[in-house]
């Protein structure tokens, strides 16, 4: 009877001693809303042409990274890394089309300032490189869920 109750509280303290997964959500979520506002911040402080204007982008996408390692599922990593990539290379080809397709498309000069500052402001590798990792990420933790998934069921077909 004794042994019964000294393992239940060793399970207990053990238990007890865990970080819950709402103290991993609480903090996942104040660490992407620190870096959320200091890539804000950098905006006030860095201006076009400026050697640093990655910085806000990078600090911006990757503070989704603490959210999604909370949450297991590999999907969200991968969609996130490939919505990423796919921001980077509409910018790339934004930068890349000659300005007499802009001429042709009659773009308002407001519209043409805006695609400026999206250019200048928003370079394409930060939204490349990040969506990249993610996209690794996510397909490492599907990989491994299929890889899981199929030893279980293979240990269960064995039982």
């Amino acid at each position: 009877m004794k042994e019964k109750d000294f393992a239940s509280l060793d399970k207990e303290v053990s238990k007890s001693s865990k970080p819950s997964k709402s103290s991993a959500a609480k903090i996942a979520g104040i660490a992407s809303t620190t870096m959320w506002i200091v890539a804000f911040a950098l905006l006030f402080f860095l201006k076009e042409g400026d050697r640093y204007v990655w910085t806000s982008d990078a600090l911006m996408l990757t503070g989704f990274w603490p959210v999604l390692f909370v949450y297991k599922a590999g999907w969200t990593w991968f969609f996130f890394g490939i919505l990423n990539m796919s921001i980077g290379f509409i910018l790339e080809v934004a930068r890349q089309l000659p300005e007499d397709v802009y001429v042709k498309a009659a773009l308002s000069p407001a519209m043409m300032q805006a695609k400026e500052h999206v250019l200048t402001m928003h370079p394409c590798l930060p939204w490349i490189i990040v969506g990249f990792l993610s996209t690794l990420m996510g397909a490492f933790r599907i990989i491994r869920t299929i890889i899981r998934w199929c030893l279980s069921r293979k240990k269960t077909d064995a039982d």
